[in-house]
């Protein structure tokens, strides 16, 4: 597991938390604690989105959710971990010579080593739900058209 010992240092490498957490819960704390193992440092990136009923939270009170869930583990901002808002990112491209693993870590996995405890989770109720990518919004791939072409839809 990496350790850190001193503050953040932006060129070191780091693991991405990308989401809304609205609110942060106890099932980010645990993956964090996951990406925390990874390489000691992790970037957490809250995606703007349009504060409603479903998304009550603003991104400040994401940040003070962050670190009340943080601290009392030992987690502290500017040293494990920094926190900025993103745009509304719903999917990242990359090129083809990037220089970063591409990974996801899974609730439903146990991580490779379980230096911290786990926490219990409750049951995914969506894991038995089927997922229709194109209802994801996915763009069709139509090498027969330029992207001038494409639908504005």
């Amino acid at each position: 597991m990496a350790v850190r010992d001193q503050q953040f240092k932006y060129e070191a490498e780091t693991v991405m938390m990308l989401g809304m957490f609205n609110p942060w819960t106890l099932e980010d704390t645990e993956v964090f604690k996951r990406a925390l193992q990874q390489t000691g440092q992790v970037s957490i990136g809250i995606r703007q989105v349009i504060q409603s009923e479903r998304w009550p939270h603003t991104p400040d009170e994401i940040v003070q959710q962050i670190h009340d869930a943080l601290t009392p583990y030992g987690f502290y901002p500017g040293k494990h971990f920094i926190v900025g808002t993103v745009p509304n990112v719903v999917r990242m491209f990359s090129g083809p010579k990037k220089d970063y693993t591409d990974g996801q870590t899974m609730l439903d996995t146990p991580p490779p080593d379980n230096k911290f405890k786990m926490a219990d989770l409750p049951e995914d109720p969506f894991k038995d739900e089927e997922w229709d990518e194109n209802e994801a919004g996915s763009i069709e791939w139509r090498p027969d058209i330029k992207h001038e072409d494409w639908d504005e839809g």
